[in-house]
């Protein structure tokens, strides 16, 4: 009998306060590019198997935007209107971006959201957005692929010369995979494509081998972030941090809290489950813990401990 969009309200203030014109801690302004957060849309596979949903409304149950930094869930919206997966969450996003405060703060997405109307909605509100360039953009992701393709060999020209071209690589091995991350940037672009607030362009190779298993991934991609502000490192971080959002939330609701397997699919149950679950896996992130599945049954023990956690206490001999 909740109203979502009301309760979202009140859940993501708590964790994400709106700015004060009189703050009594005196918080210094965040500065630019310093936080990144993903959107990303989250569909309930139960609901595929359940009665024929209401003429009109979609699979896809919420767009969430998730802090990478702090693993806290800052906005969300239902999705409504569109049986179209794609449609609904570029139908979406919008709503959740003006929900937030974007000073100092990056957007990051996939592909589907490399939209000119969400990177100006985000450098409007002072943010600015980092996202995959694919086929959906296909004059912008060719004009990029051209510039980092190697240039062919000529007998009797040189070669131009690359004026802008700066590079960084990871190595990681973990559990006997190796994983290799690449990327290699440009401002050369940013006057010459049109596309709103471009500052630089990039490429990104991901290698890894995991015994016999060998396999290699090229991603292309814009940013409103100029050179100054965000460095290739601070460009291969941000764009790795967007998994976040599947790892540490998406994940965690559908495996640890059994949000697919859930058989609540009247009216706006489904809406308000999943903002719980937002709620529990964002203030167990904002606690410290990453081990969201230990704390839950730590928790399941300690009913204390829970209530504690919300700052909440009991009396003596409750």
């Amino acid at each position: 009998m909740l109203e979502p969009s009301a309760l979202a309200t009140a859940l993501h203030q708590w964790f994400d306060p709106p700015a004060s014109a009189t703050d009594p801690l005196d918080r210094p302004a965040r500065p630019r590019g310093s936080q990144g957060v993903a959107l990303d849309g989250k569909a309930q596979r139960g609901r595929f198997h359940s009665t024929p949903l209401v003429p009109g409304t979609s699979v896809v149950h919420e767009v969430t935007a998730f802090c990478t930094d702090h693993g806290t869930v800052l906005a969300a919206a239902a999705v409504i209107g569109h049986a179209d997966k794609a449609a609904a969450e570029l139908t979406t996003a919008p709503l959740v971006i003006e929900q937030l405060n974007w000073t100092g703060r990056v957007l990051t997405g996939d592909a589907l959201l490399c939209q000119r109307a969400l990177c100006e909605q985000v450098v409007a509100a002072d943010g600015d957005y980092l996202f995959t360039v694919q086929a959906n953009q296909g004059p912008l992701r060719d004009a990029v692929q051209r510039w980092f393709a190697p240039e062919p060999p000529r007998r009797y020209e040189y070669a131009p010369v690359v004026t802008d071209k700066r590079e960084t690589a990871t190595c990681e091995r973990r559990r006997g995979r190796l994983e290799i991350r690449y990327l290699c940037a440009t401002e050369a672009l940013a006057g010459v494509l049109d596309w709103p607030h471009l500052a630089q362009v990039f490429m990104v190779i991901r290698s890894w081998q995991c015994g016999t298993d060998v396999g290699q991934e090229i991603h292309w991609g814009i940013t409103s972030l100029p050179a100054a502000v965000a460095g290739v490192e601070r460009l291969l971080e941000l764009r790795r941090g967007h998994w976040g959002i599947e790892n540490r939330l998406h994940y965690v609701k559908d495996v640890t809290l059994g949000e697919d397997a859930s058989l609540l699919h009247e009216g706006q149950g489904p809406a308000v489950m999943s903002l719980l679950r937002d709620t529990v896996v964002s203030a167990l992130h904002q606690a410290g813990h990453q081990q969201i599945a230990a704390r839950l049954r730590y928790h399941a023990r300690h009913p204390a401990a829970a209530l504690a956690l919300l700052g909440l206490t009991l009396p003596d001999f409750a």
